[in-house]
């Protein structure tokens, strides 16, 4: 007599598959990199840049004064509403296409799969905020930070830029590590 044994293979969730977006933030990029036990940080990925190792596949470059407008309605609770300029709009719609793109109930997924995603339509169409960091000079991602907030002399800053990579690239940086 056998007796069936059940095994359960759980996968963390940050370690899954993300076959349902091609390019994600270096932030998701690091977390899902480390959660598949492949190391990596933003400075290492910022030196691999540097190196011409491996590059981001485009860096989208939110406008400076939005960048300061969002974080001080997010902030103050008082001041939850700002003004937005005509010529952050290519940016706006931008990001809401690249946040709507992976969901099927959105037109932007239909657009996607007729057109491309929209990070490539962007850099194909020389979006005004993307940028395909291989063709560009180098330049350190502090230099992407912004004074979002002076408070007793202290300045905050946050980073203005996203840098896009593709999933698969786990395989270069595990390379890279090796």
């Amino acid at each position: 007599m056998s007796k069936k044994v059940e095994i359960k293979i759980q996968i963390p969730s940050k370690a899954r598959s993300r076959d349902d977006d091609p390019y994600i933030r270096h932030t998701s990029f690091i977390e899902y990199c480390n959660a598949n036990k492949v190391a990596v940080s933003e400075s290492l990925l910022e030196a691999f840049e540097k190196n011409g190792l491996l590059y981001p596949c485009a860096r989208v470059l939110k406008p400076r004064e939005l960048l300061r407008r969002e974080f001080r309605a997010l902030s103050n609770p008082n001041r939850s509403t700002y003004k937005i300029r005509d010529e952050w709009m290519p940016f706006i719609n931008l990001e809401d296409r690249i946040n709507e793109s992976h969901f099927w109930q959105f037109n932007e997924f239909q657009e996607a799969i007729k057109f491309g995603h929209p990070l490539e339509r962007a850099i194909r169409e020389k979006h005004p905020f993307v940028f395909e960091p291989r063709v560009q000079k180098f330049k350190t991602w502090n230099r992407y930070q912004v004074i979002v907030e002076k408070i007793n002399g202290n300045n905050r800053k946050e980073s203005r830029a996203n840098h896009y990579y593709s999933p698969w690239k786990i395989f270069f940086v595990n390379e890279l590590n090796n």
